[in-house]
């Protein structure tokens, strides 16, 4: 009787609704979507830990795991399995991070980040039959702030260079309280174990940027898209002010990019013939400027080893440089590393030039693009206690200290003339502060 007074509701659903995707189908696009926070997946995964006659299971962990990982705003929980848990009298975990500092100008220094201390399970006073389970399950958050701070809490990293140690690591300490056998037990009565996980808080740009091929067009149909730095090469006398040269570094106006992403550039050096002669030499150059021709990057293929590192000292370089900042004893102390190489190429001259120009003025033109070793795991952050920066380096390096968020990161410009000793003008360093995540942007819909 209630199938058929449904089959005749005119409101009743005939048809089985139709089978959900989490990607849109064809003809299908998404309004609107928030990212889940942590993994993109659920690792399947567990990691055992044996403790003497305690054995802790981690659940939710990648295959072959051997300590645990955890994301922003995930929950640390496992199982503790007792072989023997009649004289466990209380059971306590802590989770703790730290940030150990040691530079040679400041001395060391250990920072706690968090402290957080759960009791698990306690032998009831007034109750003379209760014990402790054979298996406790366990469940806590992990705090996305350092305690009583409204900073992030740093991902787990370590950093070294001789006279300058920073490490930053997190731990779960666990407490086993035991009731002694007889009066003439002097053992311990409490026991604590360590289990060390490393804590990676993921991160992606607000937004993409778009590789285009062609940077002279892109650039002037969507300049937003580009960030341009602009740096005068110094001389060793102020007698060029009229005939110095330029230099132009053209990064993605984002400047907030993936570990794994290949970030773009675009390098301009302008300024009169003479001028560019003063920097490159004519045998060092691939073309000798005239009425018709344009100036570019030599192509030098070296023979020997010893030519092959002189080339390497006098080029056009392009890094990705990180700076650790580290304040201890009322001193900032600071080191570099680079973290990423960029590959260079020049450009050809345009087919067109104007001949009409009053001043002979010519450039020079170089793009590629470079990207993050691929070790490296950890992008930029700031606790207030430490910094990284990381440089791109490609003309012109200032001492200038950004505060930026996580380690700071550079793209760093490094302009160096064939013949130091002769040519008028100094080494030009640039750098652009920039940003880096831990994942590429991704287009959702």
């Amino acid at each position: 009787m209630l199938d058929a007074f449904l089959l005749d509701d005119p409101f009743a659903r005939r048809e089985p609704p139709p089978a959900y995707s989490f990607e849109p189908c064809s003809g299908e696009q998404r309004l609107e979507i928030t990212p889940r926070h942590g993994r993109g997946h659920t690792p399947l995964g567990s990691i055992i830990k044996r403790f003497g006659k305690i054995t802790l299971v981690i659940p939710d962990q990648e295959d072959g795991a051997q300590i645990p990982t955890y994301g922003r705003n995930d929950v640390i929980s496992g199982v503790f399995c007792f072989d023997d848990p009649s004289r466990i009298t209380k059971v306590t975990i802590k989770v703790r991070g730290e940030v150990e500092t040691t530079a040679t100008e400041s001395g060391a220094k250990t920072t706690r980040l968090l402290d957080d201390p759960y009791t698990l399970w306690q032998k009831d006073a007034n109750a003379d039959e209760s014990s402790c389970p054979r298996q406790l399950d366990f469940a806590c958050a992990l705090p996305s702030n350092i305690t009583r701070e409204a900073i992030p809490l740093p991902p787990s990293f370590h950093f070294f260079d001789p006279g300058f140690y920073v490490k930053t690591f997190y731990r779960i300490f666990v407490e086993i309280t035991r009731k002694r056998r007889s009066k003439f037990d002097f053992s311990p009565s409490v026991k604590r174990y360590s289990v060390p996980f490393k804590y990676c808080p993921r991160s992606r740009p607000n937004r993409p940027f778009e590789p285009i091929p062609y940077f002279l067009s892109s650039v002037k149909t969507s300049p937003e898209e580009w960030h341009q730095t602009t740096s005068t090469l110094k001389t060793y006398s102020d007698q060029l002010t009229h005939d110095t040269l330029h230099c132009h570094l053209f990064v993605p106006s984002v400047r907030i990019f993936g570990l794994s992403d290949n970030i773009p550039f675009h390098i301009q050096l302008n300024g009169p013939i003479s001028s560019l002669h003063g920097f490159f030499p004519p045998d060092a150059l691939q073309r000798v400027a005239s009425s018709d021709t344009s100036l570019s990057v030599p192509s030098i293929r070296p023979k020997s080893a010893k030519k092959r590192f002189e080339v390497q000292q006098h080029s056009v370089r392009v890094q990705i440089l990180r700076q650790v900042v580290v304040m201890a004893n009322g001193r900032k102390v600071w080191r570099n590393s680079n973290i990423g190489e960029g590959v260079v190429h020049p450009l050809p001259p345009p087919l067109y030039r104007d001949r009409c120009l009053g001043t002979r003025e010519e450039s020079l033109d170089w793009e590629g693009f470079v990207k993050c070793n691929d070790d490296v795991k950890v992008g930029s952050f700031s606790t207030g206690l430490f910094h990284v920066h990381v440089r791109v380096s490609s003309l012109v390096w200032t001492r200038k200290r950004l505060r930026l968020s996580i380690l700071q990161h550079f793209l760093s410009l490094t302009l160096t003339p064939p013949d130091v000793r002769r040519s008028p003008f100094q080494v030009l360093n640039i750098h652009v502060p920039v940003r880096l995540v831990t994942d590429s942007y991704q287009e959702f819909g």
